[in-house]
């Protein structure tokens, strides 16, 4: 970083830098450059020694973004799932243009495009594809 500098400092007092030192300078600032913006998404999910292990698994989203409307807003069918996160449902989805398959367990979460079940059966998790939902039984 120093020969940046001083190469910056020779142009701005209108020498012509070595063009030795030039490349390989600028290179060497380019690439630091490139790393800290390659970085710069996974900052918060980075481990702090400070922090406990509890607290090193964050969000690579920055808690500031605004949530989909459609995981807030009851006009969407994510929206109204959500209030049945830790009940027992069945989940019907259209595979192809006339097959209904269906799937039952505890739902455990709802996203933009996906629903994660817990099967009843083998206490697996089960994630689903979203788009192919068609309908949800909810036992109360």
């Amino acid at each position: 970083m120093d020969q940046f500098q001083d190469i910056l400092n020779q142009y701005l007092a209108g020498k012509q830098p070595n063009s030795s030192v030039y490349p390989q300078a600028m290179q060497n600032a380019a690439n630091q450059t490139a790393a800290q913006n390659a970085l710069q998404p996974y900052q918060s999910i980075m481990p702090q020694t400070s922090q406990s292990n509890s607290m090193m698994m964050q969000p690579i989203q920055p808690s500031n973004q605004p949530q989909s409307e459609m995981l807030y807003n009851d006009e969407y069918l994510n929206a109204i799932l959500q209030k049945f996160v830790g009940q027992k449902v069945v989940v019907e989805f259209l595979i192809g243009t006339n097959t209904l398959l269906d799937r039952s367990g505890y739902l455990l979460e709802v996203g933009a495009n996906y629903l994660i079940l817990n099967e009843l059966e083998t206490d697996d998790l089960l994630v689903c594809d979203f788009y192919s939902v068609k309908f949800v039984r909810v036992y109360l």
